[in-house]
């Protein structure tokens, strides 16, 4: 542009062409392509140790400045005297304000380039986050009053339970207590309140629906329903590998009732049973369990994802929708800047706001 600029203002005003008169270009030259995906390949080659290289400096800046700043004005030292104290107490407070500073630009480094396997992770945290939150709230049984702030309250002795009468009970008293009982199901169905004050709506919905799945499983399996509102670490699934020897293992695919023995090949331990090799399990984490790593170290929490405003996307989502779109070639990663994910926050929030007053006014 600079050029084009100077040869403009370099042209004879007879010269010149005015732009309704100039040419359109529709087609590019093979030559000029091939030109703009080489610059193109060595600027996203030279972008990120540039930028690495600025942030560097950045920081080395601020480090001078404030260490700059703590310094003794002139005129307010003690003279030819050496004030130990004040050099100590200044030494305390840059290391400190270093320490904090740091924690931060690593929290920042952390998020400027996220892998699908970084936003699985951050998915993660998020998610237990939530669970953190909702363990902070007292669970409260379902129709127990509760207080201002949202503890249960004992209840008093009822005026009913403090008059028994004698004898068999009457058509009027069997009727004045089915009146007077809620209309509950069976206590281990009750599923626990929580206090809307203390809990968001979305957050006790989630809360709501997992224990009503969890008491559906336990139904199913016979079990008896752990209510805690806590979430509970996924059982192993079941495998039919190597010889059948529980009930969970699909028998009817090895024995047929009344057709005698099995018609497979008699197989060794370890080999293949019913069509279905054993697989190897690999040792080690995985991917987004040492990206989940890496984020801890970085001290990234969902409190600090809210605050960063990262947590009204599924992350997990915008990796899928990542890959999907990804190169096909397996050395060219994609990425995602936690910069660009809080400008799509923003730019939703707007957007909800401006239809929200076009609505209502």
């Amino acid at each position: 542009l600079a050029l084009l600029r100077a040869g403009a203002s370099a042209l004879p005003p007879a010269e010149r062409i005015a732009r309704d008169k100039l040419a359109l270009a529709y087609e590019a030259s093979a030559e000029l392509v091939a030109f703009e995906e080489g610059q193109s390949e060595r600027f996203s080659a030279a972008e990120p140790v540039f930028d690495a290289e600025t942030a560097a400096r950045a920081r080395e800046e601020a480090e001078r400045g404030f260490r700059k700043a703590l310094r003794a004005k002139r005129g307010e030292g003690k003279g030819k005297e050496r004030d130990v104290d004040g050099q100590r107490m200044r030494r305390e407070k840059f290391e400190g304000w270093k320490a904090e500073q740091w924690a931060q630009w690593g929290r920042e480094d952390a998020l400027a380039k996220l892998s699908a396997d970084q936003l699985a992770a951050l998915d993660r945290i998020l998610r237990e986050g939530e669970g953190e939150e909702e363990l902070k709230v007292p669970v409260v049984a379902a129709g127990e009053p509760t207080d201002d702030a949202g503890q249960a309250v004992p209840p008093g002795p009822s005026p009913k339970s403090a008059v028994q009468t004698e004898g068999p009970p009457t058509a009027l008293n069997s009727a004045d207590s089915s009146q007077s009982s809620p209309e509950f199901r069976d206590a281990s169905l009750i599923i626990p309140n929580v206090p809307e004050d203390n809990l968001s709506a979305l957050a006790r919905r989630r809360l709501q629906k997992r224990l009503s799945m969890r008491k559906k499983r336990a139904e199913a399996a016979g079990k008896v329903a752990s209510l805690e509102p806590q979430r509970l670490k996924p059982g192993r699934k079941a495998k039919c590998a190597g010889k059948p020897t529980e009930a969970s293992c699909d028998d009817d695919l090895l024995q047929t009732p009344g057709a005698g023995p099995s018609t497979l090949p008699e197989v060794e331990d370890g080999e293949v049973t019913a069509g279905r090799p054993k697989r190897k399990k690999k040792s080690g984490l995985s991917r987004v369990a040492k990206a989940r790593r890496d984020l801890d170290t970085a001290g990234i929490t969902a409190t600090y994802l809210r605050d960063y405003q990262l947590g009204l996307f599924h992350m997990s989502a915008l990796g899928r929708l990542m890959r999907t779109y990804a190169d096909a070639s397996e050395d060219v990663g994609t990425h995602i800047s936690g910069e660009t994910i809080s400008l799509l926050h923003d730019l939703v929030v707007n957007f909800v706001g401006e239809v929200m007053n076009r609505t209502v006014t």
